[in-house]
């Protein structure tokens, strides 16, 4: 299946998730083909788009940092980002259970992980773990037929924030952030984060059957992210509304 592979980031998280929602709608409209898109932000916070506000973020220390609270149009917990994520997108149609493309997707990154000297498994369903430390998370939307997974990959992110911006959510097994999570940097990974993409592009495209190519968003996806991006993501209505 063709498949437009876009390596192309906006400023910051929120104009990042409108351009997301953008190209998932074209995608759902069949305005695009599939798209594998690979991105960066700055400091930000990603909520959920179920989660209940208080009970995930601290929301004072995000205020006094200057560090943005964004609401995702997808599933999933809370995150921090910084500019040692990868972030990573698959917007393919909608063909799979909920568990099924998670397991194949999640899988497809561990085995990428895997294949660059990491010992890379599956943890819980969005997870992907090396050494019983999380290293990803992941989230999707469904809609019109379309599948949209996007997921983060700790390269080298500076983890001591998380403890100052997220609370401990409801019911998981761990007390400290710090004890739960890692980067492939402190797990020995060196290969950097071209090697990272070039082995996640080869993994990717050959358990999708992708034939990939290079492309950026249209003037009308980009449009289409403006207006998400006044309308819903700079919007305290939307991003406060639980």
């Amino acid at each position: 299946m063709r498949c437009r592979l876009i390596d192309y980031s906006q400023q910051d998280f929120a104009a990042n998730i409108s351009l997301e929602e953008a190209l998932f709608e074209a995608v759902a409209a069949g305005a695009s083909e599939p798209i594998f898109r690979f991105w960066h932000n700055g400091p930000a916070v990603a909520m959920g788009i179920s989660q209940r506000m208080a009970d995930m973020v601290y929301m004072e220390c995000c205020r006094e940092d200057g560090v943005p609270l964004v609401r995702r149009f997808s599933g999933g917990g809370t995150v921090y980002h910084d500019d040692g994520n990868l972030n990573f997108t698959l917007i393919l149609p909608n063909t799979m259970s909920i568990k099924d493309s998670y397991n194949l997707i999640c899988g497809t990154l561990a085995a990428t992980l895997t294949s660059q000297g990491l010992a890379a498994e599956l943890g819980r369903i969005s997870d992907v773990m090396i050494n019983g430390r999380k290293v990803s998370g992941n989230a999707q939307a469904r809609r019109r037929g379309a599948l949209l997974h996007h997921g983060t990959i700790l390269i080298d992110m500076d983890i001591l924030p998380v403890k100052r911006y997220l609370k401990i959510p409801p019911g998981v097994h761990y007390t400290d952030h710090l004890n739960f999570i890692t980067t492939l940097e402190r797990e020995g990974y060196s290969g950097g984060e071209r090697e990272l993409k070039k082995a996640m592009i080869a993994c990717f495209a050959e358990r999708f059957d992708l034939d990939l190519y290079e492309d950026k968003p249209s003037v009308t996806e980009l449009k289409r992210s403006s207006v998400l991006l006044q309308e819903r993501y700079l919007q305290a209505e939307w991003n406060e509304r639980r």
